[in-house]
């Protein structure tokens, strides 16, 4: 059998159409994953690091508040210092709730660890408290730069460890 020209150009042009729709179906095939990872990502990585970046400036602003109470001058102040320090200890256990509430079961123990060294914190604060209302300024201060300190920076490493997870 003979092929003409007119053939030949016919069979090209179907081989390179054929081509082009396989290549376009590994193409949305592709896209369909890329679009399936992106959403995962969006449901459940995203809100999940939203909630611990929010745990860590509640974090971070109970300290700030507490070394504001050490060094409150006046008894006003510190009644002021105590009570907005409690009130960021609420937002924060809010927060915690909210993040324990949504997590994972691969997550769920770095949650747990998170609430236990955050638990031994706020016993080191409140004999910090303690301290500043008898009017022990020099306790109060070993307790926020050493016992505080070393905790706090705990409950950072662990919610670190839940960003990335």
């Amino acid at each position: 059998m003979r092929f003409t020209i007119k053939l030949k150009l016919a069979l090209a042009f179907a081989v390179v159409i054929a081509l082009s729709m396989v290549m376009a179906g590994f193409g949305i095939k592709g896209l369909a994953t890329l679009d399936r990872a992106v959403a995962d990502l969006a449901d459940e990585a995203v809100p999940r690091m939203q909630r611990t970046l929010e745990l860590n400036g509640d974090l971070l602003s109970l300290v700030r508040t507490e070394k504001n109470l050490v060094l409150a001058a006046t008894k006003e102040e510190m009644e002021r210092q105590d009570a907005l320090l409690l009130q960021e200890r609420q937002d924060l256990q809010a927060h915690l709730a909210k993040g324990e509430a949504a997590a994972t079961e691969a997550s769920k123990p770095r949650w747990a660890a998170f609430r236990a060294s955050y638990q031994q914190y706020i016993l080191a604060q409140d004999r910090l408290r303690e301290a500043v209302k008898r009017g022990d300024r020099a306790q109060a201060l070993e307790i926020t730069s050493v016992q505080a300190r070393q905790l706090v920076l705990d409950a950072q490493k662990n919610l670190e460890s839940l960003i990335e997870l």
